[in-house]
């Protein structure tokens, strides 16, 4: 499996605290099956979370520790950006998804067209992944079905396929499965006591539900896509 969404990358935004933290998230996924994780931290003015000089030198830290603790797991950078005002100055100044042009965007923050701001990307040449949008409160199915269509790429997060969290998440993320409109799965993880199992779980979920090829697709294949350097 691959985890495109994570908070591990420590003491940048509200997941991670400390480098052995983020090792110890990182052993239970190792453990759990995830072969590749995406350190994708929050970057977001309004929340403090803005420290991005340092993302790249703190993953190369994480990197070598956990390579120096007999980890297999690879791990890619990326993140997490909070729409705003200044969303595109933000976009060109967050990693992007493992040196792609995508982007991973929340739109959770504050209420807004983001069908319109997914076709600007586009026009730009930013395809966007929607973040979790089973969580935002603004958005029913109809309007999910329609920034779909716009050229949105969706990552649903994995709890709330194994119904943890919000019931109306859990309800709009398994609706979202059932119509095939889920590009990925990740687990949003942000700390150690976080269940490390969760892909895992999710994973014979969405087996169940749509078959292998299905939970395969969406679990890795997708995401190998933004790997081009990955060989397994």
């Amino acid at each position: 499996m691959i985890d495109i969404h994570t908070h591990i990358l420590y003491g940048v935004d509200d997941g991670s605290k400390s480098l052995e933290e983020s090792l110890a998230m990182l052993k239970g996924m190792e453990e759990s099956g995830v072969k590749v994780v995406f350190l994708t931290p929050h970057v977001a003015r309004k929340r403090g979370y803005y420290d991005i000089p340092i993302f790249k030198e703190r993953f190369n830290e994480i990197k070598k520790a956990a390579q120096s603790q007999g980890l297999k797991i690879k791990l890619c950078l990326g993140s997490e950006v909070d729409e705003s005002d200044n969303l595109f100055e933000d976009l060109d100044q967050a990693p992007n998804m493992n040196g792609t042009n995508v982007y991973m965007v929340d739109f959770g923050m504050r209420k807004t067209n983001i069908e319109e701001i997914v076709y600007e990307s586009l026009v730009k040449g930013i395809p966007i992944i929607v973040a979790h949008p089973e969580r935002y409160f603004y958005v029913d199915f109809e309007m999910l079905k329609a920034i779909k269509k716009a050229g949105a790429l969706f990552q649903v997060s994995a709890p709330h396929l194994i119904k943890l969290g919000n019931k109306d998440a859990q309800k709009l993320a398994q609706k979202l499965l059932k119509e095939d409109l889920i590009d990925f799965i990740g687990s949003d993880t942000h700390h150690q006591h976080n269940d490390l199992s969760v892909m895992k779980k999710a994973y014979k979920y969405v087996v169940k539900k749509k078959g292998k090829d299905v939970a395969d697709k969406l679990f890795y294949m997708n995401a190998k896509a933004l790997m081009c350097d990955y060989d397994d």
